[in-house]
């Protein structure tokens, strides 16, 4: 963002030259921590002047130029001495949150424990939010609050105005102490929900049964196309919905390249009108796979 590039290291973000490498600045922040993203979402995000770092509840707003904290935000929920800042995207003047309860995102990083490459256990469990809210920037007043079932943060995704997320209504997994889930039932009575990003106003919403996502499950958003992806089993199934009213287009799936370093666990890369997951790629207008596949990985990254 205008020339810089910025990283999140251990307990720490670096801010680097984007053209030639150079560090322009870096703050430590011992309790900045969240690892295993793939069953989370990301504690940070920038728009065009500003970072914005979710640390427990608060928001630290720095000066990209400088590094300097410019101002703190606090959880704008009820629940404050229960949840901890989730979810955090910036857009359209908004700054945009989740509420998740305390201790549920993952910081553990050391020993076989934390080898997060799991089919189906602790490490799997995915973290979800109680309540999903936006702030408008240039007041710092709440702009609209939503709550009702659980929120999986890997599915919150915005396009052209409108968030859009995968919830649970389930009614006990609300009671819950934690918002790290790994109860099977996650995957019943589950709704995508569409709102207007800066009102919070109700669009639509869609009853949906997709394939449990039990390794990981994700969704992406464009102007013309909501992709959710499900990893379970011995494969990837990825269904595309209308992001006009969540109507079913077309299902797709094929089997992981490998059962682990990240063979099961890829996140999609849309590009123009194909989604692409390892080791194929999709034309997202019909469904269509197309004939040439993507080349192999190394170790456990994934593709951008």
């Amino acid at each position: 963002v205008g020339g810089r590039l910025f990283h999140q290291g251990m307990s720490r973000i670096i801010a680097l030259d984007a053209w030639n490498g150079a560090v322009l600045w870096q703050t430590e922040i011992p309790d900045l921590r969240r690892v295993n993203i793939p069953r989370d979402a990301s504690n940070w995000c920038a728009d065009d002047r500003h970072l914005y770092v979710a640390i427990n509840d608060r928001v630290w707003v720095i000066d990209q130029a400088t590094g300097e904290r410019l101002e703190t935000l606090t959880l704008p929920v009820k629940e404050l001495d229960s949840h901890e800042w989730g979810y955090i995207a910036a857009g359209g003047g908004m700054l945009f949150g989740s509420a998740v309860k305390r201790s549920s995102p993952y910081t553990a990083f050391w020993s076989k424990a934390q080898w997060y490459d799991g089919r189906n256990n602790d490490a799997t469990a995915k973290v979800c939010s109680d309540a999903l809210f936006g702030v408008n920037r240039k007041s710092g007043a709440l702009a609209w609050i939503y709550e009702n079932g659980v929120i999986l943060n890997t599915t919150i995704c915005g396009s052209a105005g409108t968030l859009f997320f995968v919830e649970s209504r389930y009614p006990a997994l609300k009671t819950l102490k934690t918002g790290r889930i790994g109860d099977a039932r996650l995957w019943e009575q589950q709704y995508v929900v569409a709102l207007d990003s800066e009102s919070g106003a109700h669009k639509w919403e869609k009853s949906i049964d997709t394939a449990n996502g039990d390794v990981v499950f994700y969704m992406q958003a464009t102007p013309k196309d909501l992709v959710l992806t499900a990893s379970g089993g011995d494969k990837y199934t990825i269904n595309n919905l209308s992001p006009e009213n969540g109507a079913a287009r077309w299902t797709a799936e094929h089997k992981w390249t490998a059962n682990n370093h990240g063979g099961h666990m890829q996140h999609p890369v849309v590009y123009d009108d194909v989604i692409y997951l390892e080791p194929y790629g999709y034309r997202l207008s019909d469904g269509k796979r197309l004939e040439k596949r993507m080349g192999g990985r190394e170790g456990c990254h994934t593709y951008v």
